[in-house]
């Protein structure tokens, strides 16, 4: 019969030769956070990263992009409805200022 140490030892050297031969750190230098990593580290990203993450951030909804877009659609709308006499040309004025207004707002705010 073995003395137990003695296995363990033998176990742990095994385990450790083993980690060693197959490039795997032992869990004590893998202790420390790895900042070069992308998600949440302690460290400084990589300013392409960095450049990324704010362009990202500062993108626009698709309702933001779109706007002045749809603008043109129901300014165009509108005068398409005058030249029918679906509605007044005193209609189509007041229509179209409310758009200009809404419009002048959106792009003050944002």
């Amino acid at each position: 019969m073995r003395n137990r140490s003695t296995t363990k030892r033998r176990l742990l050297a095994a385990t450790l030769g083993g980690m060693l031969a197959c490039g795997t750190p032992p869990a004590s230098a893998q202790a420390e956070p790895d900042a070069s990593r992308i998600g949440r580290s302690s460290g400084a990203k990589a300013p392409e990263f960095q450049e990324l993450y704010d362009y990202d951030a500062a993108a626009k909804t698709l309702a933001d992009a779109t706007f002045p877009y749809e603008v043109q659609v129901h300014r165009a709308h509108v005068v398409m409805l005058a030249e029918r006499a679906i509605v007044t040309r005193a209609e189509a004025a007041a229509i179209l200022r409310g758009l200009a207004v809404a419009e002048s707002r959106a792009l003050s705010a944002g």
